[in-house]
């Protein structure tokens, strides 16, 4: 086996089925051996069926893991894969027809970089709101998926210009028993409100040691938003995610003097925001009223999660 095409799943069949389908289609290099590996979540749904209904289509494997949670599903396809180049994509994406034979190209041109990742594009399956439209490929370019850095490939050692989840690839020697995903990231079922950061945090660690990404501007794939995403209460909840994720990712301390287990700059910042949203939200332009919703939320997660962390250390424990 040369390639595996990694996807991780938990109770979306109906997308899943697009995700598959799109698979169908794409181009396969000769004569590269490749498998689809679907690792189902734990899901309850019609997942299963939707997996073996590609049989006769794809070279498709399905694995089962009970434990929920994105971080381990992807390590059970990492210890079951022997493929030299793993790609990792999700449930609600399609691929352009050439994905994978611009990513095991690239990884063929340059067998110095063990990290790849490509260009995703956001898509909506309903038009969103018109706040959303305006900044979905700029300031909510996170919420909707989207990194198009151009064309051109290009050295990355930033995890703001990706490699992201939907897109990314690595060489299976890299990921030895050292380097998997760390399971307290990453989504845990379809709680909105979660640590994100389940490839964050492995990249950064990788990029800490000196390891680099090569985008590959060429490598597509569509990421499709569900109206659900289309909303204040999502971004809102999003953003309070990644609060969480970044005190988790230790990026802030409990240093400070605690006010109710939280350092008071922390307790200042979400009041300052709070009402600078309440009053911008209805007499200020999207790009202004979002940065404070933004800022809003981030701390009320950073709020949560410190407060989480101190009872930790108190009750002796790390998690």
């Amino acid at each position: 086996m040369d390639v595996s095409i990694i996807i991780c799943t938990y109770n979306r069949c109906e997308s899943l089925h697009k995700t598959l389908q799109s698979i169908c289609d794409i181009e396969i290099p000769a004569p590269v051996a490749w498998e689809v590996l679907v690792v189902d979540n734990n899901s309850s749904d019609a997942t299963r069926q939707v997996c073996e209904s590609f049989a006769d289509r794809l070279p498709l494997r399905y694995l089962f893991e009970p434990q929920q949670g994105v971080s381990r599903a992807r390590n059970r396809a990492i210890e079951n894969s022997d493929a030299p180049l793993l790609l990792f994509s999700d449930d609600d994406v399609t691929m352009d027809r050439d994905w994978l034979v611009n990513l095991w190209t690239a990884a063929r041109r340059h067998p110095e970089i063990s990290i790849f990742g490509g260009r995703i594009i956001g898509k909506w399956e309903n038009p969103p709101p018109s706040w959303l439209r305006k900044t979905a490929r700029s300031m909510l370019r996170l919420v909707s998926t989207h990194l198009d850095l151009g064309d051109e490939e290009q050295i990355v050692t930033t995890i703001d210009r990706g490699p992201w989840g939907p897109n990314m690839a690595f060489r299976r020697s890299l990921l030895g028993d050292q380097f998997r995903f760390s399971e307290e990231f990453g989504r845990t079922g379809r709680s909105n409100v979660h640590v994100r950061g389940s490839e964050t945090e492995l990249i950064q660690r990788l990029f800490d040691l000196g390891h680099k990404a090569l985008y590959v501007g060429t490598a597509i794939v569509y990421h499709w938003n569900p109206p659900a995403h289309a909303t204040e209460r999502y971004v809102f909840c999003y953003y309070r995610g990644a609060g969480k994720t970044e005190v988790r990712l230790n990026r802030t301390h409990l240093a400070g003097s605690p006010w109710f287990g939280v350092p008071r700059y922390f307790w200042a910042k979400l009041v300052k925001h709070a009402l600078q949203y309440a009053v911008f939200r209805w007499t200020r332009p999207p790009e202004i009223w979002l940065r404070a919703e933004i800022d809003m939320a981030k701390n009320w997660g950073r709020v949560l999660e410190l407060r989480r962390l101190r009872k930790h250390v108190r009750s002796g424990t790390t998690r």
